[in-house]
C-alpha cells in the first residue's frame, strides 16, 4: 500500500533591501492515520547575503505540534553548511516518547 500525502501551504515573502530576505508561512499535511492538526505548522526564516548570493546566512524556525525546529545554514561559494536541530515541545504522543533530532549537511560545489 502506498498512502498519499497532501499538503497545503500559505507563503508570505518580503525583501525590504536587496540583501535581506524575509519569509513566512505556515500549512499542514495529511495522510491515512493522522489528523489534520496533526499536520499543522506555522514558521519563519531570515536570510542574508551579499555578492550575488554566493555569501550567506539564513535562518529558518518551524513550530508544528511535536517539534520546534531551528534550522541555520551557511553558504560560501563552493560550499554550503546546513544544520539542523528539532527542540521538542510535547512530552510524548501516542505514549511514544519525542526525541530531538539533529542533522548537520555539508555540499560542495565543484
Amino acid at each position: 500500500e502506498n498512502p498519499v500525502l497532501l499538503k497545503l501551504q500559505a507563503d508570505a515573502h518580503y525583501n525590504p533591501y536587496s540583501f535581506l530576505k524575509l519569509h513566512a508561512y505556515g500549512g499542514f499535511h495529511k495522510r491515512d492515520g493522522y489528523e489534520i492538526a496533526d499536520g499543522a505548522y506555522i514558521g519563519v526564516g531570515t536570510g542574508l547575503s551579499v555578492w550575488k548570493e554566493r555569501l550567506g546566512i539564513k535562518l529558518r524556525t518551524q513550530l508544528d505540534r511535536d517539534h520546534l525546529t531551528l534550522t541555520p545554514n551557511l553558504k560560501f561559494w563552493i560550499m554550503q553548511i546546513d544544520g539542523m536541530y528539532k527542540v521538542p515541545v510535547a512530552d510524548e504522543r501516542n505514549g511514544v516518547e519525542i526525541s530531538p533530532a539533529y542533522s548537520v549537511n555539508v555540499r560542495l560545489f565543484i
